[in-house]
């Protein structure tokens, strides 16, 4: 059994792939390689140097595919809070707590600024009872707001 620090694993690394001579590359992915193989929190139990070329130049390729940074790469992924840009992108059904994409808003006509509630996704032009201005005007998902108006959406 061979015991290996990330620093003789970046040694190692780059004799064996000199493609990947470009700085810090190595370093960085012996680094992941020996943060994702704890046995210990500095070294790794490697069986034989063969085993371990052959292991180390395998992850190597993958790494070199891909061409991404791979000290940015997250080994693991937090589901129970997920990111707010990720979760808005997801569909209304499959999110963390199911919520529709719809909600109602005040809209304030920019005329006589009386306030009209108007549901954000409506399917007919919605015109002021004041001034009868034209408030906001259907597309296929999300309704238009005509220029001049404000809106606040309502809380649930």
């Amino acid at each position: 059994m061979l015991r290996v620090c990330a620093k003789e694993c970046t040694e190692l690394f780059t004799h064996i792939h000199p493609d990947f001579s470009k700085p810090n590359l190595a370093s960085r992915i012996a680094h992941v390689f020996v943060t994702y193989e704890k046995s210990t929190l500095d070294s790794v139990l490697v069986p034989d140097y063969a085993s371990y070329s052959a292991h180390f130049t395998a992850t190597a390729r993958v790494f070199h595919s891909e061409e991404k940074e791979v000290g940015n790469m997250p080994l693991a992924k937090d589901f129970l809070h997920p990111l707010p840009a990720e979760e808005k992108r997801r569909h209304k059904l499959k999110r963390l707590v199911p919520h529709p994409n719809s909600y109602f808003m005040d809209v304030k006509c920019p005329g006589c600024y009386k306030i009209t509630t108007v549901f954000s996704h409506a399917q007919s032009v919605v015109v002021c009872t004041g001034c009868s201005t034209i408030l906001c005007q259907p597309t296929g998902g999300k309704a238009r707001l005509t220029e001049g108006c404000s809106f606040r959406k309502k809380p649930y």
